[in-house]
C-alpha cells in the first residue's frame, strides 16, 4: 500500500484543506458578480416554471 505526503503531511489532508481554501477565496468573487442572487434569492433572477403534461 502506498501513501502520498508532502513534508510529512498527508495528501488527503492537503487536498481537503486546499479545496476549502480555494472555495473560500472564490466566494467573495462570486458574491460580488451575482449580488442580486445572494441578496434577493433565486426567484429574483429566474422565473419559476411548472410544466404539466
Amino acid at each position: 500500500m502506498t501513501s502520498t505526503s508532502f513534508h510529512g503531511v498527508g495528501g488527503v489532508f492537503l487536498l481537503g484543506t486546499g479545496s476549502l481554501a480555494l472555495g473560500a477565496a472564490a466566494l467573495p468573487l462570486v458574491r460580488s458578480r451575482h449580488a442580486r442572487f445572494f441578496r434577493e434569492g433565486r426567484s429574483a433572477v429566474a422565473d419559476p416554471t411548472v410544466d404539466e403534461d
